[in-house]
């Protein structure tokens, strides 16, 4: 494995970190922890952390600044170095990580700007969130897409019949977390008491973001049933024997999930079984990437049953 493909690597796992850090911030109220202030935090570069509310959104900041540092290291790289025929692959990665990674700042700018933080249940609000965990998961995407190309053989990506049916699950899970999204806002501003100051009990349970918690449930059932019956039909293919780690592991997470997820409702979703539930989520996404990735550069329609060749 090259240094690129070790630092591709690492810039897809850090993202993680990041995710999972902006999701603390949620959970915990801070999203005001630096005020109406952006980039700076409480209008200054180095804030006073008096407040643990500052030191957890400052502390998602520097993170987040820091991941934008390590994609442009990679743009430079990617265009400073060849991969055998993968080159274009790689570079096309890159500039959509970029790209990718400026919307994601842009759209982390406008929660805190139109104070989209803290308490506010507004259906803005819901649909920045959404967008924010969408334009989130795209960007790992490109980044696992960059990482993978860079270790991969030559490679020729292509739509199948089995391809298309993976970008179907593709497709699926990024709605599901979507909605997954939306769900936790609900369960953190009706936990922390935010919608019934604002709205009363009775008004609380009748605030549209508690009437949507039903919809993230009845997706993860479709969803994952959706993925486990493509896995079991794929799974014994002799086209997709050299994806069987990936199959396995789409399986794998999406049973494990599905159980974090019923124990998160039990337990009225505290913050460590939601942030388990987004690193599974997030570990699932890669996953699937991969699968879908390998099938596209691999599985032909026209010979599912043959051994798999590569598009050069």
């Amino acid at each position: 494995m090259s240094r690129f493909t070790k630092f591709a690597w690492f810039n897809v796992g850090y993202m993680v970190l990041v995710i999972l850090m902006g999701a603390s911030v949620r959970i915990t109220g801070s999203g005001a922890g630096c005020g109406r202030h952006w980039p700076r935090c409480n209008g200054e570069v180095l804030p006073n952390m008096a407040s643990i509310h500052t030191v957890i959104e400052f502390s998602h900041r520097i993170t987040s600044m820091l991941a934008g540092f390590v994609v442009i290291a990679l743009l430079v790289w990617a265009f400073r170095r060849q991969f055998s025929e993968n080159t274009r692959l790689v570079r096309f990665g890159a500039i959509m990580t970029f790209i990718f990674i400026l919307i994601e700042g842009g759209l982390g700018a406008m929660l805190v700007q139109l104070r989209l933080v803290e308490d506010n249940a507004s259906a803005l609000r819901t649909v920045v969130i959404a967008l924010h965990l969408v334009n989130t998961y795209i960007l790992l995407l490109w980044s696992v897409l960059m990482a993978w190309a860079s270790q991969a053989e030559p490679v020729t990506l292509r739509m199948s019949r089995w391809a298309w049916a993976l970008v179907g699950g593709v497709i699926g899970m990024a709605l599901l977390s979507a909605a997954g999204a939306v769900t936790a806002l609900g369960d953190t501003l009706l936990m922390s008491g935010a919608l019934e100051r604002q709205f009363g009990t009775e008004g609380a349970m009748d605030h549209f973001l508690i009437q949507l918690r039903v919809i993230h449930p009845m997706m993860a059932i479709l969803v994952s049933a959706y993925l486990l019956i493509l896995g079991v039909m794929t799974r014994n293919m002799a086209g997709f024997q050299p994806m069987r780690p990936y199959i396995h592991g789409v399986m794998g997470i999406v049973g494990a999930n599905v159980l974090v997820g019923v124990f998160t409702i039990a337990l009225q979703a505290p913050m460590y079984m939601q942030v388990l539930h987004l690193l599974l989520a997030d570990a699932l996404w890669i996953v699937l990437l991969l699968l879908t990735f390998s099938t596209m550069a691999r599985v032909r329609d026209e010979a599912p049953q043959s051994a798999p060749q590569l598009a050069r």
